[in-house]
C-alpha cells in the first residue's frame, strides 16, 4: 500500500495548496452525528509520506501503508473538538467510512463519522475543527435538525456553500427540545411537508417554516391551558 501511495502522489500535479473541509451535521433529540470529509492536496500528502517513511522503518510496505493511514485518521479524530453546554465532551465513537484511500481530482479524501449521545436537558453545541491549521482551507457545512428540536441561534450563515473564512472552523448553536407529544406532532408535520422527520438549516428560511411556528404556538398554548406535563 505504501508504494501505491507514493506513486499516486508523484503522478499528480502539485498546484493545489488548500485543504477542503466538508462537515455534515445531524442533530437529534438524543444524539449528534457528523460525517466529515477532509480533502488533502497530493502535494501535502507527499510531504506527509516522506516524513513518515523516515521514522517508520519496520515491516513491509503494506504494513507501513496501513499504519500511515491509521495515524492520519487518528489525528483527524483528535482535532475534531466538541463542547456540550460549555463542557469538553469526547466522542462516543469515531470511524473511518472507507477502508482505503480515496481520491478525487488532485485531492486525497479522508472520510470519517463522529457520534455522541446528547445528555437530557442540553441546549448548546459547539464543534471546533482544528484539522490542518497549517495551510489555507475552504469550508462547507450542512446542518440538519430533527423535527422535535428548534434552533434558537446559530452562527451558520451559509448552508452547504463553500467559504474561505477561517471562522467557519467552528459551529455554535443553541436549541430547545420540545415535549414528546409536541415533538411527535411536529415530526408528522415535517414528514408531510418535506418527506422526512428533520429539516435543514436552509429550510428555516422557507415560507413553510412560518406555518410550522404557527403550529408550535398553537400547541404550546393548548398545553399551557390544559396544564399537561409530558
Amino acid at each position: 500500500m505504501l508504494w501505491f501511495l507514493v506513486s499516486l502522489v508523484w503522478s499528480h500535479p502539485f498546484d493545489v495548496e488548500f485543504f477542503g473541509h466538508d462537515l455534515q451535521i445531524d442533530l437529534r433529540r438524543e444524539d449528534l452525528e457528523i460525517e466529515y470529509i477532509l480533502e488533502v492536496p497530493f502535494a501535502v500528502l507527499r510531504g506527509d509520506l516522506e516524513r513518515y517513511t523516515k521514522i517508520d522503518q519496520d515491516g513491509t510496505a503494506k504494513e507501513k501503508g496501513r499504519r500511515f493511514l491509521s495515524k492520519a485518521y487518528a489525528e483527524i479524530a483528535d482535532e475534531m473538538r466538541l463542547q456540550i453546554d460549555g463542557v469538553d465532551t469526547p466522542w462516543r465513537q469515531t470511524e473511518r467510512l472507507y477502508p482505503k484511500l480515496e481520491t478525487e481530482g488532485q485531492f486525497a479524501l479522508f472520510r470519517m463519522r463522529f457520534q455522541v449521545e446528547i445528555p437530557p436537558g442540553a441546549h448548546q453545541i459547539s464543534i471546533l475543527n482544528l484539522n490542518r491549521m497549517e495551510g489555507s482551507s475552504i469550508f462547507r457545512t450542512g446542518l440538519w435538525v430533527s423535527g422535535d428540536l428548534v434552533v434558537d441561534e446559530s452562527d451558520l450563515s451559509h448552508h452547504l456553500r463553500w467559504k474561505k473564512e477561517e471562522r467557519y472552523r467552528e459551529l455554535r448553536l443553541s436549541y430547545r427540545t420540545y415535549p414528546k407529544i409536541l415533538g411527535a406532532i411536529l415530526g408528522k408535520w415535517h414528514q408531510h411537508v418535506w418527506g422526512e422527520n428533520r429539516f435543514s438549516w436552509s429550510q428555516l428560511q422557507e415560507p413553510l417554516t412560518r406555518r410550522r411556528r404557527w403550529l408550535e404556538r398553537k400547541i404550546s398554548l393548548a398545553e399551557f391551558f390544559v396544564g399537561a406535563s409530558f
